[in-house]
């Protein structure tokens, strides 16, 4: 909370203590909360959706914030696993659209789903590929040099 107070604290030279932000947090969260849930609906009712999860520390634990994402949305959520219940607390358990997914185990609960596995990173199967954006050097030093002129 330390970077927030120092933020809020700049421009109006307000003091304002940990708590007194993770209380205004809080009922910013409880306000938002019928706009997720509609969210959260209309993910759940779009025709194809594309899931990813990624680790992130919260207090020190390793946590997960999921996207789920549509043509038209996001929606993400902040989870303390990596599991179906997970995933399924935001794509419900029964849903049966188009599922574009990296290989994770997880997303195989989805039975009514149609999955198609997508490579995660653009590029991960690409000859020459180290993680580490080569492909993209790589690929910039082997197209053709334009004629002069």
């Amino acid at each position: 909370m330390a970077r927030p107070q120092r933020c809020w604290r700049m421009p109006s030279r307000l003091r304002v203590s940990r708590g007194g932000l993770a209380q205004a947090f809080e009922r910013v969260a409880k306000k938002a909360e019928p706009t997720y849930e509609k969210l959260v609906e209309r993910i759940r009712a779009s025709p194809s959706v594309t899931p990813d999860e990624t680790g992130s520390k919260v207090g020190g634990q390793l946590w997960w914030m999921w996207a789920f994402s549509s043509a038209a949305m996001t929606v993400y959520s902040i989870q303390a696993g990596r599991g179906f219940e997970q995933a399924a607390l935001v794509l419900g358990t029964e849903y049966d659209g188009f599922l574009v997914r990296e290989g994770g185990i997880v997303y195989r609960g989805f039975s009514q789903a149609i999955h198609q596995t997508c490579f995660g990173t653009p590029g991960a199967a690409l000859p020459g590929n180290d993680g580490r954006g080569s492909v993209l050097r790589h690929g910039r030093r082997s197209q053709p040099k334009s004629p002069r002129s």
